[in-house]
């Protein structure tokens, strides 16, 4: 018994340990390179996949720049004026719910130039050095705590469930092997003292005859 409360205070506490979860971990991850001598460098930024998994669960869009110098990016489509930022190998951009909403909508626009919805217009101004590098899109998912708690909670109460099952198994079985024991050893007394009776009554008349 103290054994498997033993091994279930380890277990719990492993799971406390294992299942501490980290705030963000990255699901989709996109790479835009830019090695060649122009530029203006332009791609086709799809929506789709990072927007409908942002509605669904809580996560973070950010871009970041490997490059070591600030390389200016827009986003922009049909011609309109597009958002420019700044990235800078330090200071990512995170998209947040305004500018995700602002992405959707152009995303939405229709003209001969770029009839693909949900597809945008990326362009990245790279300085006069030809500075070479990459722009990594990265799709991180938070974390929910409260379904990790829960999902810990039952983890535990599932193997608290199983070791009450397995000790209350073994009482059972040591129960019935005491009462095996216990009647062993009432069919061994009871054979014992049908031994010593058969032996007097056999002893008994030798003894009258021998006294005649």
């Amino acid at each position: 018994m103290k054994l498997l409360f033993l091994l279930l205070c380890f277990i719990i506490s492993s799971l406390a340990i294992d299942s501490v979860p980290s705030d963000l971990h990255i699901v989709k991850s996109k790479t835009f390179e830019f090695s060649d001598f122009r530029e203006l460098l332009e791609w086709d930024f799809d929506l789709r996949d990072i927007a409908s998994y942002v509605h669904q669960s809580p996560s973070a869009i950010t871009f970041l720049s490997t490059a070591s110098s600030t390389i200016p990016i827009s986003f922009s489509k049909c011609g309109m004026d597009g958002l420019m930022f700044e990235l800078t190998r330090e200071v990512p951009l995170v998209v947040d719910d305004f500018l995700l909403s602002h992405f959707e909508l152009m995303a939405f626009l229709y003209c001969t130039q770029n009839d693909y919805q949900f597809v945008l217009d990326l362009t990245a101004i790279t300085p006069a050095n030809h500075t070479s590098g990459s722009i990594l899109i990265e799709l991180e998912a938070m974390n929910n705590h409260l379904d990790t708690l829960t999902l810990r909670i039952f983890s535990v109460l599932f193997i608290a469930l199983i070791i009450a099952l397995t000790v209350f198994l073994a009482i059972i079985i040591h129960k019935r092997l005491q009462e095996r024991r216990q009647e062993k050893r009432a069919l061994s007394t009871l054979d014992a003292a049908n031994d010593i009776e058969m032996v007097t009554l056999t002893d008994g008349p030798a003894d009258e005859q021998d006294w005649i």
